[in-house]
């Protein structure tokens, strides 16, 4: 359509001819490369370009997201030797040859209930089980033994409601056996093991009982000898 003969017609007819407003937008945001022009409208221009630059921004995002989360666990494994051998076990309980059984006691409340005895029932169920053993000479002074055995039965205290998802349980009673250098009084090894809960008096003795036993096979596998079957 002539604008000018439009402009005509309307002064003929006592009006006035307004033009037609063009808006466009190209915000500093937007990279203009083309212009879509539709009277009357506003027009965003490159907004084509944009979405595909974001699409693929967020796909490299994710690419490395995902490399991330696979290969940085094995370097904090190798960083800090996850994977490496144990630590060694001190060499002394290997080539010790005597020991000196010391009785530490007992936490009160556990005799005669739960458990049927008196407080050195751990130390004569121990030191009968080191004699069966023979791995080492039991002596009956301190001063003539490689190693000090130090052994105690505890009644730890703790939470009534316990929360295991806070770290927090129930404390059961449990055996501890400390293994000191005699000659220069360090402690090289413990050896802590908790006797099961039962409701029965016959089921806490044998609780007990199997405690002792866990306890003296761990101690052989320390000293370099495998436990043998049961």
């Amino acid at each position: 359509m002539d604008s000018g003969k439009d402009a005509s017609r309307l002064r003929g007819m006592g009006l006035k001819h307004r033009p037609e407003r063009k808006f466009y937008h190209s915000g500093p945001d937007i990279p203009v490369q083309k212009r879509n022009h539709r009277p009357g409208g506003i027009v965003f221009a490159g907004s084509r370009e944009v979405a595909a630059k974001g699409a693929l921004t967020m796909r490299t995002g994710v690419l490395w997201f995902c490399l991330v989360t696979m290969v940085l666990p094995g370097m904090v494994r190798a960083a800090y030797g996850a994977d490496s051998a144990p630590a060694p076990i001190p060499a002394k309980i290997a080539q010790a040859k005597t020991v000196f059984l010391s009785n530490e006691g007992s936490d009160g409340g556990l005799f005669p209930h739960p458990f049927t005895g008196t407080e050195s029932r751990a130390y004569n169920q121990l030191y009968a089980a080191l004699r069966q053993w023979g791995r080492y000479d039991l002596v009956g002074d301190p001063a003539g033994a490689d190693l000090v055995f130090a052994v105690q039965l505890l009644a730890p205290k703790g939470p009534q409601n316990a929360d295991k998802t806070k770290g927090a349980s129930d404390p059961l009673p449990q055996v501890r056996l400390v293994i000191y250098d005699r000659p220069t009084h360090y402690a090289l090894w413990a050896i802590t093991w908790p006797i099961e809960g039962a409701n029965l008096q016959k089921t806490h003795d044998r609780n007990f009982d199997d405690a002792v036993d866990a306890l003296v096979s761990e101690l052989k596998s320390v000293a370099g000898q495998a436990p043998s079957a049961p």
